[in-house]
């Protein structure tokens, strides 16, 4: 599977991280958030109102959630540390 290097979410954290760049890292963080809200959201067969950072206390209560998803997500929209950005 080959996939475009300006929409690789891996690709944008690790560009941003080489530069310094903390906003870029960060969207790609959220591209991430995003990219699981809505699967999560599919899997539950809820649709949200709002974009997914209006509702991720809504998307924190769904039934089915992956473990300790609350908490990894908290990490990534706290951090400022890229290589966490990187791992998760």
């Amino acid at each position: 599977r080959q996939m475009c290097k300006e929409t690789d979410v891996e690709y944008l954290i690790e560009q941003a991280a080489e530069k310094g760049d903390l906003p870029s890292a960060k969207l790609g963080v959220w591209r991430v958030i995003n990219s699981t809200a809505d699967f999560l959201a599919t899997l539950n067969r809820v649709f949200f109102q709002n974009g997914v950072g209006s509702n991720l206390k809504e998307v924190f209560s769904l039934p089915i959630l992956p473990p300790n998803y609350q908490e990894h997500v908290t990490e990534l929209v706290t951090t400022q540390d890229f290589s966490v950005m990187k791992q998760k």
